[in-house]
């Protein structure tokens, strides 16, 4: 018993899956769709980032969201409430970008969409597609 204690199963770190990311990408009006470009991207983290980070706490609750929709399509469940807050998050990433450009590229697309896709965890390349919205009307 007392080895048991001393040295933990870690069978839970046993098994390395895929990283569900969304990505967010402009169509222009004639259709002809943009690169696919990473939505959530990690806040820097301060000096003080361990005892107030906000921006991390948001980043977290965020990719939460992401995952549990990974989790659902991959399980067979569909929660239409799940759809809708990642497509409020991508559309807050979406509008994120467009202020932070100051050619406001982003502008010139008629419509935009979302997906998820899996990441490979040891490499940074989409391994697949998770769930992938159809196009909506960029928001003014």
């Amino acid at each position: 018993m007392l080895w048991r204690l001393l040295f933990p199963s870690w069978a839970f770190f046993d098994a390395i899956t895929d990283v569900p990311r969304l990505e967010i990408r402009g169509l222009t009006e004639n259709g002809v769709a943009g690169p696919w470009r990473a939505a959530l991207a990690a806040p820097a983290r301060g000096r003080w980032a361990v005892l107030y980070h906000p921006e991390g706490t948001a980043h977290l609750a965020m990719q939460a969201i992401v995952d549990r929709l990974a989790v659902e399509q991959e399980s067979g469940e569909h929660d239409g409430t799940t759809v809708a807050l990642v497509a409020a998050v991508a559309a807050w990433s979406l509008e994120e970008r467009t202020h932070e450009r100051s050619d406001h590229t982003g502008a010139a697309h008629g419509q935009w969409q979302w997906r998820i896709v899996a990441v490979d965890a040891l490499h940074p390349h989409a391994v697949r597609t998770i769930y992938e919205s159809r196009p909506e009307a960029f928001p003014s």
